[in-house]
C-alpha cells in the first residue's frame, strides 16, 4: 500500500517492469549482446528431386511369358519381332531398309549440320545377312530388370557391324523400351554396358573382329554413344577448343602394316585401355613398331615404343578431348 493506503495498480506494475526490462536491456545490449532478438528458424531444406523414368519409346505385351521378375526373358525371335517391325519370325528374314520399333531407318548416317560430320558414313556394307539368328544379338542386364540389347542387321568391309541398339526395362505384364538408336560396333565377343561420366550417361559397347584366316590376329575396341533422353547418340569425339577430331571409337588393340615417306614397310601394334571414373574417361594408349621380317616368321626388330595418357570428358553432351589419337599423330610423324 502507499501512504494514502491504496494499492498500486496492476497497470502501474506492468509498466514500471517494462521501463526496468528495457533498461536491463539497453545496459546489456551495450556489453555482452544479451536480450537480442531470438534467431529465426533455419529455413528447411529443399525436397531432393524425384528422378523419373525416361517415357515408353516403344512397349511389346509380354502378358504370362514369364510368372516371376527372375525368369523375365525373352527368346531372340521376339525381341527380333519386337525390334525389327519388318522381321518375318518364321524365316528369319528382315524387310530392307532396315526400320526399329519407332519406324526410325536403322542406319549410321550423318549428324545435323550443327555437329561435326560423320567420317565413317563413308565405310563400306558387305551383302546383308539373308537370315537373322540368335548369334545376331547381344544381351547385357543393365539391373534385375533393364537389359541392353543390340540386334545385328548389318557388316561392314572393316569388320563392324550395325543395328538398333535398346534399353529396355521389363515390366510386370511387358517389355518397354526407354531409349533407342543405331549402334556401329565390333560384333564379336561383344559386351554393352551403361557408365556416368560428369553427370552423363554413356553407353559403352566393346567387341573384337579376328581375321578369318589367322583367328590370333584380332582387332579389339571400344564405341562410345551417349544417352540423351530417349535417344543412343553417335558422336565425334572435339578438342577442348571445340574442333572436331575423331569418331568416338578407341582402338584397344590393333596391328597394322604401314608404309613411311621413305618407301619402307613397318608394322604398328596399338594397346589400348579406357578407365572409366565420374569426373571423366581416361585413356591410355601404347604403340609398338617393329620392321617387316620378310620370312614372315617372326615378329621384326623393335624400332620405336611411345605411350600417352588423355583425358576425355562429356559436357553438355558433347564429348572432348585433351588431344588426337596416338596413332594418327605417330603416322603423321613417319
Amino acid at each position: 500500500m502507499n501512504a494514502l493506503g491504496h494499492r498500486p495498480s496492476p497497470r502501474w506494475d506492468t509498466c514500471r517492469f517494462r521501463s526496468i526490462l528495457a533498461a536491463a536491456c539497453l545496459g546489456a545490449l551495450a556489453g555482452a549482446g544479451a536480450c537480442a532478438a531470438p534467431p529465426k528458424p533455419a529455413p528447411a531444406a529443399p525436397a531432393a528431386p524425384v528422378e523419373r523414368p525416361p517415357p515408353i519409346v516403344c512397349s511389346y505385351n509380354a502378358r504370362g511369358l514369364w510368372a516371376t521378375a527372375d525368369m523375365r526373358d525373352l527368346p531372340a525371335i521376339t525381341w527380333f519381332t519386337f525390334m525389327l517391325p519388318g522381321f518375318k519370325p518364321t524365316t528369319g528374314e528382315v524387310a530392307r531398309p532396315v526400320i526399329n520399333c519407332t519406324g526410325q531407318s536403322v542406319r549410321w548416317g550423318a549428324l545435323p549440320a550443327s555437329e561435326c560430320p560423320m567420317t565413317e558414313a563413308e565405310q563400306a556394307y558387305l551383302p546383308p545377312p539373308p537370315t537373322l539368328g540368335p548369334q545376331d544379338l547381344v544381351i547385357a542386364s543393365s539391373s534385375q530388370t533393364t537389359r541392353l540389347v543390340w540386334s545385328v542387321t548389318d557388316h561392314l568391309a572393316d569388320g563392324e557391324a550395325e543395328g538398333p541398339v535398346a534399353l529396355a526395362e521389363f515390366r510386370p505384364n511387358s517389355v518397354e523400351i526407354r531409349a533407342i538408336g543405331t549402334l556401329r560396333a565390333l560384333p564379336e565377343r561383344a559386351h554393352l554396358r551403361l557408365v556416368k561420366v560428369e553427370g552423363h550417361t554413356l553407353l559403352v559397347a566393346e567387341g573384337e573382329h579376328c581375321d578369318n584366316l589367322e583367328a590370333t590376329r584380332c582387332f579389339r575396341g571400344t564405341r562410345l554413344m551417349v544417352l540423351a533422353d530417349t535417344r543412343f547418340e553417335p558422336q565425334s569425339v572435339r578438342l577442348e577448343d571445340g574442333r572436331c577430331l575423331e569418331p568416338a571409337f578407341f582402338a584397344t588393340e590393333h596391328t597394322q602394316s604401314v608404309t613411311g615417306r621413305d618407301g619402307t614397310r613397318r608394322s604398328m601394334t596399338a594397346n589400348g585401355r579406357l578407365d572409366f571414373a565420374p569426373d571423366g574417361v581416361f585413356i591410355h594408349e601404347e604403340i609398338a613398331v617393329r620392321s617387316i621380317d620378310p620370312d614372315g616368321k617372326g615378329p621384326g626388330r623393335l624400332l620405336r615404343e611411345a605411350r600417352a595418357d588423355r583425358r576425355l570428358r562429356v559436357q553438355s553432351g558433347h564429348l572432348y578431348v585433351s588431344d588426337g589419337a596416338l596413332w594418327e599423330r605417330m603416322l603423321q610423324e613417319w
